[in-house]
């Protein structure tokens, strides 16, 4: 399986996960396109703490101004 699946309705699909207690990719990040993220309520607390994608860290690397960048483009992600 692969470490990290993005999809702009992950948080949906994540949640019917849980709730049918589905295993099968509970070693998979689950992360939802930074655009749908932006059509979130601040109050869905189960999207914010599982599927954004500032919740996995490891796919941030140095950027050129010295902060910290995306090592993907969600937004191809979101046309392939």
């Amino acid at each position: 399986l692969p470490s990290y699946i993005f999809y702009d309705n992950n948080c949906s699909l994540l949640h019917h996960l849980w709730t049918q207690r589905d295993t099968y990719f509970n070693k998979t990040g689950m992360i939802m396109e930074t655009w749908h993220a932006q059509s979130h309520k601040k109050t869905d607390e189960f999207c914010h703490r599982w599927c954004l994608p500032s919740c996995f860290p490891k796919l941030m690397k140095p950027g050129k101004k010295g902060g910290k960048e995306w090592q993907f483009n969600a937004s191809a992600t979101e046309q392939a």
